[in-house]
């Protein structure tokens, strides 16, 4: 699908978004909770 915004055009085929917040706490190792939670949400995409 493409959008056009502006001048810019965006393509974007997959539907999937992930949270910046995920990836940066999969390689966090001082939270490991959040870490865990992090990988565990990932593994389910």
């Amino acid at each position: 699908m493409d959008i056009e915004i502006g001048s810019v055009k965006t393509f974007m085929n997959d539907r999937v978004l992930i949270d910046t917040n995920i990836l940066v706490y999969i390689y966090d190792p001082f939270d490991t909770a959040k870490q865990e939670r992090a990988i565990a949400v990932f593994d389910q995409l």
